[in-house]
């Protein structure tokens, strides 16, 4: 009989902070252009008046690495992981597009890890904050499988995923792959709710972790997909899984009421279990909804006329092809190219790629057409 981890909760917790820092490192490093550097995609602040110089970008990144690199080697890693937090407050201000959906989870981890003081002599403690992460990721899973109840999930999102299996099967094999997405919305959802269910529990690791090797290997950057950031956060998740569900987790003498009496709790609820409630009413993120790749996210379609593609800079004239004597901007595969992370479906990122076009262009906007596209059908 499979036993999973034996480690006790202190542990875990110690061996998670490190998974999350590392996991940060990596995939800042794999996206290094949205953090810092000379770049053609737009900056989208969160308030107009928020805009800094570059060398200011490149100062607040490598401090954040520091403090990052602090948290893990230093004697006093909550002292750096509370100002980390303070600084990807800032870097994100500076730019919507850095609100990653891998970065705002693991930064969330992170500020409940800061609320733990280390100490393993109160067990009511540190259970505390372990079920308050276990909260966290089970969330993730039960609304990434809500996001992706919509028509044009399969067609679209996870066509789009499987597609480098259409290389090696036949059409008719191929057909039946993409027809297996129909389940994946409940398997997600069945995942995040077994996960709080001790008895069931090895069915949702087992799952989950299927479906994240998958991932890894469909979306290995070799085989030519852009977000790697995307593709290290399958490692991540694979770990978190095993260090916050895997083996017997002895919580004797917890109290379930000790939850209400940790200032962690709240936030976590609110953002993990009320906010994403909000997502299609458009007062909370996509992204901040666990609603990535969901094909229901927040798109537009960029119109731009034969005067205004001449216009632009060559690099972005790439990303746009001829359709109806106009062209289309793929925003989407721009952000991939540039930053190896996709564009943060928020309006003020596209009005920002709006306002960037029409400067570059030197058109009016009359030339330059920009349409929000209906969502699907959604189940709230």
């Amino acid at each position: 009989m499979i036993e999973g981890l034996r480690l006790n909760i202190p542990q875990r917790l110690a061996l998670l902070k490190s998974v999350l820092l590392l996991s940060l490192l990596a995939s800042v490093f794999f996206s290094f252009s949205l953090w810092s550097g000379a770049r053609d995609f737009p900056l989208a602040p969160l308030w107009e008046w928020a805009v800094a110089p570059l060398y200011l970008h490149w100062i607040l990144f490598f401090l954040l690495v520091f403090f990052w690199f602090a948290a893990l080697f230093s004697k006093f890693p909550r002292l750096f992981l509370f100002l980390s937090l303070l600084l990807s407050f800032l870097l994100v201000s500076l730019d919507l597009n850095r609100l990653q959906p891998w970065f705002y989870l693991y930064s969330a981890m992170l500020l409940v890890l800061l609320f733990y003081n280390g100490r393993v002599d109160n067990p009511n403690t540190y259970t505390s904050f372990f079920v308050v992460l276990q909260f966290v990721l089970a969330s993730v899973y039960f609304f990434s499988g809500i996001s992706m109840l919509n028509p044009d999930f399969v067609q679209s999102a996870y066509r789009e995923i499987v597609f480098p299996l259409s290389r090696i099967m036949s059409e008719r094999q191929f057909t039946f792959v993409v027809n297996t997405g129909k389940v994946v919305p409940f398997l997600f959802i069945f995942s995040g709710l077994a996960l709080s269910v001790e008895s069931i529990r090895f069915l949702a690791i087992a799952f989950m972790s299927l479906v994240h090797l998958l991932l890894i290997v469909l979306l290995f950057p070799f085989i030519g997909e852009n977000s790697y950031a995307l593709w290290v956060s399958n490692l991540s998740f694979i770990c978190m899984l095993f260090l916050l569900f895997s083996g017997k987790i002895k919580q004797r003498y917890f109290s379930p009421l000790t939850l209400l009496q940790k200032p962690a709790f709240y936030p976590v609820l609110l953002l993990f279990l009320v906010f994403p409630f909000f997502n299609r009413s458009g007062l909370w993120p996509d992204y901040l909804s666990s609603n990535l790749k969901s094909g229901n996210n927040l798109s537009v379609h960029i119109t731009l006329s034969e005067s205004a593609y001449t216009g632009l800079p060559e690099p972005i004239k790439k990303f746009c092809r001829h359709e109806n004597f106009n062209y289309t901007l793929d925003y989407k595969a721009w952000s991939e190219s540039e930053f190896h992370a996709e564009c943060f479906p928020h309006r003020l990122v596209f009005q920002q790629v709006n306002k960037y076009l029409l400067n570059q262009s030197g058109k009016g906007a009359e030339e330059i057409s920009m349409v929000v596209l209906p969502r699907s059908k959604f189940l709230y």
